[in-house]
């Protein structure tokens, strides 16, 4: 023992025996049993083998293939079998195992096999490739210095415009010496006292600079009479030729900048309104947009602002959108919105040309009498002037009557309704939400249709609100219903009562000092429950947690998938495409897509009747009918209480 402390080896002497545990040996494929692929496949998805077992047999299977690829069926069969297996077990190790083990040739033929009874069978990778690359959205990877020139952008617009914006405040300041304009509050006039005040201290604080360095009195003055005089015809000369228009406009929001910044969402459908307020706005007439409430107003005037962006807009139209908020114009102040208008007028003097007003929520501005006539008389009748694009709903419009006596606004605007009610728009709509909101959640076809039923039916859940709106609010629900049953802090509602009822118990048996036999029996009997529904809840994460690994493997499937056709299909006339590339695009493009379609449906059929793991027409119709209880429980609350019966009098 001392010998073995010291690390002396004594021979005979009993030393311990551990055990260790070697690697296994790689199971052998029976070849001898193997006639054709799919039994090879049968061979190779068996439940005791793996894929450091396909490693061992490379060489063999690789062989063994290239020796059958001339029969077609069994390469598909076999194929399917392997990528079925593969995306369960590892998925990208299967993928890179195929690739070695098939030729490109045989590879290519198969997809002519795949495609022979289609319209345009496959011919060459690259025409293949090209053909679907506007389908396959894909955004590479910035590099560094693409980063670099993206913060550039962000920053250029404030380094470029800081001087002006400078100058445009000193300049704006001395709008208050306008005799003709009315002030409206006390500070008002108190700035412009300050203002005159301070501009006579200019020419004397001048000389009181200059006299230390010119002793001669006559040239002190004449030296700041020069400054003063060049100073004015350089501001002179600015605010005539040379002052851009501001990047920011008081009250208002720019809505190109918000474009670029990513804080407008993408806008999709809307083909008809699109057009007609195009051609109205091309031949300069204001347009007031008129439609329900959630009908897509605004986003009928961001989709024209993406479309200035993508530069599909007539030259006359490529202006800046500034978006005016007439809600929060009207809330700003208690008095003196017409005021306000003024000055966003005023900002964009000599400028008219360049710029798109939306007023949003104008209905706010058209209820208050002074603001709607300052808007009026600024916007339509003054001249020159920018565009405008109002929006409000047809009750407002209604009201607008009541101010727009002699109808000389209602005249001189174009009132474009829009309706978005059509199945094909909403269907646009939705579709482009659950891509940007839920790309990875499982979506059925039927689940879109049943939204589209249900928002078109409903006539109680917020009668005056746009179909597109009521679409949306029911799909959120549901996408949001989809994303609790994955998370891991999930409790079904059977144990969450069971823990209730538990809670409960204790409080009782704690203000009873002991507890008695029959309490005891049923904290007995809840503790079982809680145990038994524990148990089956933890069984349902774990499946569910296999669900969503597939759904983040797909996700990660279909941007691979699309970064190799825009690889292949960006290729020269004469492509040197590597062999594995193209390999593993036809893998994938025929096989690995489908395999992990059909494992992914049979992971959820397993466990969508226990969690909502899937957003189908069922999901949704219990959506919706929760909507619909929680809102008819909270109209009864909010219903006068009935009157109490009449007492005759005695007497």
């Amino acid at each position: 023992m001392l010998a073995t402390f010291l690390g002396l080896y004594v021979p005979g002497y009993p030393y311990p025996v551990h055990n260790v545990v070697k690697p296994a040996e790689p199971k052998a494929v029976a070849w001898d049993q193997i006639h054709d692929l799919e039994e090879l496949a049968t061979a190779l998805t068996a439940e005791d083998m793996s894929l450091k077992d396909w490693q061992a047999e490379q060489d063999k299977i690789k062989t063994y293939i290239s020796q059958r690829q001339t029969h077609l069926e069994e390469v598909d069969t076999f194929l399917e079998k392997v990528m079925e297996w593969g995306v369960v077990h590892n998925p990208e190790k299967t993928l890179a195992f195929l690739v070695e083990c098939l030729g490109l040739s045989v590879l290519q033929e198969i997809a002519k096999f795949k495609t022979e009874e289609d319209e345009e069978p496959f011919e060459d990778i690259v025409e293949w490739t090209k053909e679907r690359q506007e389908l396959c959205p894909f955004t590479p990877k910035k590099t560094f210095r693409q980063q670099l020139h993206g913060e550039w952008r962000r920053f250029r617009p404030f380094a470029l415009y800081f001087i002006p914006n400078l100058i445009n405040i000193f300049l704006g300041a001395f709008n208050f010496l306008e005799t003709s304009k009315k002030y409206t509050s006390l500070w008002e006039k108190h700035l412009l006292l300050e203002i005159i005040y301070k501009f006579f201290l200019i020419p004397y604080c001048l000389v009181k600079v200059l006299e230390p360095l010119l002793v001669v009195t006559t040239k002190v003055y004449a030296t700041a009479a020069a400054i003063i005089a060049g100073l004015g015809t350089f501001f002179a000369v600015y605010q005539r030729w040379f002052k851009p228009l501001s990047d920011e406009i008081v009250n208002c929001a720019n809505l190109d900048k918000k474009f670029e910044q990513g804080h407008i969402e993408p806008k999709v459908g809307q083909t008809q309104e699109l057009a007609t307020l195009i051609e109205h706005l091309s031949v300069g007439k204001d347009v007031l947009l008129l439609g329900r409430s959630g009908e897509g107003k605004t986003a009928l005037v961001h989709h024209l602002v993406q479309l200035k962006q993508e530069g599909k807009l007539p030259p006359q139209l490529q202006r800046v959108h500034f978006e005016l908020d007439g809600g929060l114009l009207i809330s700003n102040v208690s008095f003196g919105h017409a005021e306000l208008i003024n000055q966003t007028r005023e900002q964009i003097a000599g400028y008219e040309g360049q710029v798109t007003l939306i007023v949003n929520e104008f209905f706010q501005i058209a209820t208050n009498r002074n603001a709607f006539l300052a808007f009026k008389e600024r916007f339509l009748d003054t001249q020159p002037r920018p565009q405008f694009i109002a929006c409000m709903t047809f009750k407002e419009f209604e009201k607008l009557k009541d101010l727009d006596l002699d109808g000389s606004f209602r005249r001189r605007v174009e009132t474009l309704a829009v309706d978005s009610s059509s199945d094909d728009q909403n269907r646009l709509i939705l579709n482009e939400f659950i891509n940007r909101v839920a790309p990875t959640l499982p979506v059925t076809e039927d689940a879109i249709e049943k939204v589209l039923e249900l928002s078109k039916e409903d006539d109680e859940m917020l009668p005056d609100l746009g179909r597109p709106s009521k679409a949306l609010k029911i799909l959120t629900s549901a996408i949001g219903r989809c994303e609790v049953a994955f998370s891991r802090f999930y409790v079904s509602d059977d144990l969450s009562k069971a823990q209730e009822e538990e809670v409960q118990l204790k409080l009782k048996v704690i203000r009873q000092v002991r507890a008695d036999d029959e309490t005891m029996k049923k904290y007995r009997d809840v503790r079982k429950k809680i145990k038994d529904l524990s148990t089956e809840l933890e069984k349902h994460k774990k499946q569910a947690h296999k669900v969503k690994g597939l759904l983040e493997y797909q996700q990660k499937q279909k941007e691979h998938y699309y970064g190799l056709t825009h690889q292949i299909a960006k290729a020269p006339q004469n492509p040197v495409i590597a062999e594995d590339v193209q390999k593993m695009y036809l893998l994938l493009n025929f096989y690995g897509i489908d395999a992990t379609k059909k494992v992914l449906k049979t992971e959820i059929d397993k466990i969508k009747d226990e969690l909502d793991v899937q957003i189908d027409g069922d999901l949704v119709k219990r959506v919706y009918d929760d909507k619909q209880a929680a809102l008819a429980k909270l109209k009864a609350q909010l219903a006068p209480p009935p009157a109490a019966p009449a007492v005759a009098a005695v007497g």
